[in-house]
């Protein structure tokens, strides 16, 4: 087994922070465990040191549904994490996020340029693409957490290896 050093330490740190906030709030977090508020607080600072119990992990990373801890812990020893249909639903979530994402756009970019075909955007226009514009921020914020869910991971490999070992 490899040394626990600084290094495997801070991983470990950062990656309790991620978990914390892929559950929501601290509060949020504190009512899941059933820890203090101040005890969470210190979990996710940076400047503390306190590791998170393993009742608490395996709680916060149910609820989120990411190993984002027990990855660094399984990487420590040498291991590694997979599910067996995790890499073909993370491709199928990132490619519908990112197709959803430019249909978003393109309808903000479609309706602004009708809306502007006249020479002026009046409030009724510009509130629609406000709304069009909010739309387009959510789709992101969830390919956000898509791609946060893939970097998490490791990456994810678009290429199966079929048997005999052809790709």
């Amino acid at each position: 087994m490899p040394e626990f050093t600084d290094r495997w330490f801070y991983r470990l740190r950062g990656a309790q922070r991620d978990l914390i906030e892929a559950c929501g709030t601290i509060e949020r977090v504190t009512e899941l465990t059933s820890m203090s508020k101040s005890q969470v607080g210190r979990w996710r600072s940076p400047t503390d040191s306190d590791l998170m119990p393993v009742n608490c992990v395996m709680i916060l990373e149910e609820d989120c549904g990411r190993p984002l801890v027990s990855k660094i812990m399984a990487d420590f020893s040498g291991y590694s994490l997979t599910a067996p249909d995790q890499r073909e639903a993370q491709i199928a979530c990132l490619s519908t996020q990112v197709a959803d994402l430019v249909g978003q756009v393109s309808s903000l970019m479609a309706r602004t340029a009708q809306a502007g075909s006249d020479g002026f955007y009046s409030v009724g226009e510009v509130n629609e693409l406000l709304k069009i514009n909010s739309e387009v921020r959510s789709v992101a914020d969830k390919l956000d957490d898509v791609l946060a869910s893939v970097k998490a991971s490791g990456g994810v490999s678009v290429l199966q290896a079929r048997k005999g070992g052809a790709a």
